[in-house]
């Protein structure tokens, strides 16, 4: 191939797709095609030089690879199979480089193994070296998923020798210590923890005082600042592991158990250190002010949802549960007002049953959940309204609000429909284009799935402290310390104890939640998936989440998983593929991201890394005239 002239030449990132080709994504942002030969060298991840091939009429010009610039380690999850030299891998994700690891005896060929690619191993290479890792098992394994998860997402299970020394070396508070350094005493208030029933490590707690003229909600956290310092061991994995992570039978948390589930637990009755933030109130409920201090506190009592839903609540703090609530009554307009753009679902709990087999009970929120809710949202504002004083290089909870190119696709399709709507709009437009839609419009599904698609994601900023679908003009995370590493920073941040944030650690951070949701989600689903199947529970309401030529997949109602629907199913039913229009179609109905299906399960792929409900489309109700959904 004819080397192109060095000036033409740019920098970018490989990615590869399961079908043998890939891309490569210039510094900037445009990405070009890698035919499926080149990829054969390469590895996702590297970092490469190339030049461009103008494409054939009217295609896009491609990219050809010259250089391999520089190779990052990676880790790859698949199952060996016998080659020349050792094993090579047959990857579960896109990779079409051959990756060989030395022979082993300790792997069958049902097991996954995890395997790692040095920093610039077989660059240049016909074939690219890699080392075992771990061995997870064969698929089939009760627990295989999370450990899957695990391994894929690099979640760290154990604590270094000197971070657990540090744990178990922190003494418990006393009152005549904290009394030497001025923490105050709020050990007379009956603050209450209010968690799940499998909840073991309790961030917060809560107390309401009613003087008659004054509401004060008290909202206790942890204060883990006092345990973990700046630099120590403790501080370095916990920063490093940014979050606590919850799977289906098992966490793992930022912080060992004599921390996490001991010391900076409000376990009931114990003395603990708190950070806590005081919110006085009007009577009616209208915010005027706030303070944070450094208090010990005793937890009157470990409360449950379902407890404090009920109203069976120990008589000692029934007076000030009644007060929590007539407090939480005159937030409801404003929860009302921000509460259009909330989504709730049942939550699944895994059990047990007694034949060893896993099950799920769906758990729905309670009223009790929002009153928890609407007082961390207060802390959380109040922490936040209190770093905007503090200057700059902070750590906010940001979202910049609706995504330009996603919300104008959006935007065109509601004006097609006879819906107005603005070019750039406030959270205050969607809560009347919403109303003006009206809760019992067959349209209102679509419409409410479009602007959560248009939605960027949240994440941690330095610099930017809105949070669009919130309202809230500054927003951070506060209240859970023991589980994430960001609201340990604010403390320190309202605390003086540490200078400031940055981008770097803004951006790693919302990686590692992205990794920890991304970990939880894996099992749960795959789980989920298998149960509905086994319970022969097979005709789904369902809501349309994506489509294109070979078919569409549709989000189950009541179980939020994704079932297919292929294209050689959907064509013999009289559903054809509108390219003008990207969407299936049939007479007078158009399937649009948002429609409401009625689905009939037919199968579940459940074979190597693929686990998958296969469905078809459900008889069609009579009629309605033109829909679009």
């Amino acid at each position: 191939m004819t080397l192109l002239p060095p000036d033409n030449l740019m920098e970018g990132v490989v990615s590869a797709h399961p079908r043998g080709f890939g891309f490569v994504e210039q510094d900037g942002g445009e990405s070009y095609f890698v035919s499926p030969p080149q990829m054969r060298s390469l590895v996702p991840g590297d970092r490469v030089r190339f030049g461009l091939i103008p494409g054939r009429g009217q295609q896009p010009p491609s990219a050809v690879v010259q250089e391999v610039l520089r190779r990052p380690e990676t880790f790859w999850l698949g199952q060996l199979e016998p080659a020349e030299g050792g094993h090579r891998l047959r990857a579960d994700d896109p990779l079409h480089a051959p990756v060989v690891v030395s022979p082993t005896a300790t792997v069958l060929p049902d097991e996954v193994v995890q395997l790692r690619i040095a920093e610039g191993a077989g660059v240049g290479q016909p074939m690219v070296p890699a080392s075992l890792v771990a061995n997870l098992g064969p698929r089939n394994d009760r627990d295989f998923d999370v450990r899957y998860a695990i391994a894929k997402w690099r979640l760290p299970e154990a604590f270094g020798d000197d971070a657990l020394q540090q744990a178990r070396a922190c003494a418990e508070p006393s009152l005549a210590q904290a009394r030497e350094v001025g923490l105050e005493d709020l050990t007379q208030l009956p603050f209450v923890t209010i968690d799940g029933e499998s909840t073991r490590d309790f961030d917060d707690a809560v107390c309401l005082v009613d003087d008659g003229a004054q509401r004060t909600l008290h909202v206790a956290i942890a204060d883990v600042s006092r345990y973990v310092a700046p630099g120590t061991p403790l501080d370095a994995q916990a920063r490093a592991r940014g979050t606590s992570v919850y799977l289906p039978d098992r966490s793992l948390p930022m912080l060992p158990p004599e921390l996490s589930n001991g010391l900076c637990s409000l376990n009931p009755g114990a003395l603990r250190h708190a950070l806590v933030c005081s919110l006085r109130y009007s009577p009616a409920g209208q915010p005027t002010g706030y303070s944070f201090a450094r208090a010990l506190i005793r937890s009157a009592a470990r409360l449950t949802y379902g407890q404090v839903a009920a109203g069976d609540v120990p008589a000692a703090v029934q007076p000030m549960m009644r007060d929590l609530w007539a407090w939480f009554e005159t937030q409801q307009a404003a929860r009302a007002q921000r509460g259009l753009l909330e989504y709730r679902s049942a939550e699944p709990r895994l059990v047990i049953r007694d034949d060893g087999a896993y099950d799920i009970e769906w758990v729905s929120p309670a009223r009790s959940n929002e009153l928890v809710e609407e007082a961390m949202l207060a802390a959380n504002r109040a922490a936040a309204a209190h770093l905007t004083l503090l200057g700059a290089g902070l750590l906010f909870r940001h979202q910049e609000g609706l995504d330009t190119q996603r919300w104008e696709q959006t935007r065109r399709w509601l004006v097609a429909r006879g819906i107005a709507a603005p070019a750039l709009p406030t959270l205050s437009d969607l809560r009347a284009l919403l109303a003006g839609v009206g809760m019992g419009a067959a349209i209102r599904p679509q419409v409410e799935f479009r602007i959560r698609q248009a939605m960027t994601p949240a994440i941690y900023d330095d610099a930017h402290s809105t949070h669009f679908s919130l309202g809230f003009r500054a927003y951070t995370h506060f209240t859970s310390p023991i589980r994430r590493y960001a609201d340990l920073v604010v403390h320190r941040l309202l605390l003086g104890e540490a200078i400031e944030a940055d981008a770097a650690l803004s951006e790693h951070l919302s990686a590692r939640a992205r990794a920890a949701r991304q970990a939880s989600r894996y099992p749960w689903e795959r789980l989920k998936r298998r149960l509905v199947w086994r319970r022969g529970e097979h005709e789904h309401r369902a809501q349309l989440v994506s489509s294109n030529a070979r078919g569409l997949k549709a989000a189950l109602a009541g179980w939020e998983v994704l079932a297919r629907v292929d294209a050689d199913v959907l064509e013999p039913q009289g559903w054809t593929w509108d390219r003008t229009q990207d969407a299936w179609c049939r007479e007078d109905r158009l399937l649009e991201p948002g429609s409401e299906l009625q689905l009939r399960l037919i199968a579940l792929i459940d074979e190597g890394p693929q686990c998958e409900l296969r469905a078809t489309m459900a008889p069609p109700s009579p009629a309605r005239g033109r829909e679009s959904g």
